[in-house]
């Protein structure tokens, strides 16, 4: 079990691992309390791993309609799910950011139009869209909802592929990749940027990887899933950091 406490003192976070407990929101997935939290921490830890136990693969590998593709949440619709189904800013904050690093590498590296750079954007923003309420429905709920607003396969598809380990679903198509690549990377380079003085500014990949070799350092962060999801994209993972290091404090949604 781990435990992280932001500098600012406004949250801190207990975490199971899924080998160990559970992955952490600064990675993906976990469970932020309050310091002004009723509850008390461990009744709440106890239920999120039991929770994550319940989560069932998948019995499917196709979701969605092919005659809805191209049909996208708007953004303020986007914003409006996201704000009722997450009240914990802090886990929102790491939906925004892997979003905005789809939507660069949409553009920067794919080439694909506005609408395309939407689409990957929005994948991300919703690909944890379950995890703050119904931790025991997770990707299953988000996934129910799309489909029944007849949201883009790939879209739902992503967000399904999004932890193969733990969903049953194969990342098949380069949004996939992508995702599951930047997934639980985006979360580790934000607690590391938590820990430098500067931030993200002068921030080197070598001084990124040497605290990825160090598994005592955000240790609730899958490195087998790093290393997965850079294989499975067949880009180098110090490619993949530097990538994180350019543009992910440059988020705009960010509260």
């Amino acid at each position: 079990m781990g435990m992280y406490t932001d500098p600012d003192k406004s949250f801190h976070f207990i975490i199971p691992h899924p080998d160990s407990l559970i992955s952490s929101a600064i990675g993906g997935h976990g469970l932020f309390l309050s310091n002004s939290s009723i509850f008390n921490n461990f009744d709440l830890t106890h239920y999120l791993y039991l929770a994550y136990l319940m989560i069932k693969p998948f019995d499917r590998q196709n979701f969605g309609n092919p005659e809805n593709m191209g049909t996208l949440l708007s953004k303020e619709d986007a914003l409006q799910l996201l704000e009722t189904w997450v009240p914990n800013v802090k886990l929102r904050n790491h939906m925004y950011q892997v979003g905005y690093l789809l939507k660069c590498w949409a553009r920067e590296k794919e080439g694909l139009d506005e609408n395309n750079q939407w689409k990957w954007q929005l994948t991300g923003w919703l690909h944890d869209a379950d995890w703050d309420q119904w931790p025991e429905e997770h990707c299953h709920k988000i996934v129910a909802e799309l489909e029944a607003r007849n949201i883009d396969p790939e879209v739902i598809h992503g967000i399904a592929a999004h932890g193969p380990k733990h969903f049953g679903v194969d990342p098949i198509t380069t949004l996939d990749k992508v995702l599951y690549a930047i997934d639980e990377l985006s979360g580790f380079m934000h607690a590391y940027s938590l820990m430098r003085p500067n931030g993200y500014a002068g921030m080197e990949v070598k001084g990124a990887l040497k605290r990825l070799k160090d598994k005592t350092f955000a240790a609730q962060v899958s490195r087998e899933d790093i290393a997965e999801g850079a294989a499975r994209l067949n880009v180098p993972t110090e490619e993949l950091i530097q990538f994180v290091i350019t543009h992910q404090s440059n988020t705009p949604e960010i509260q």
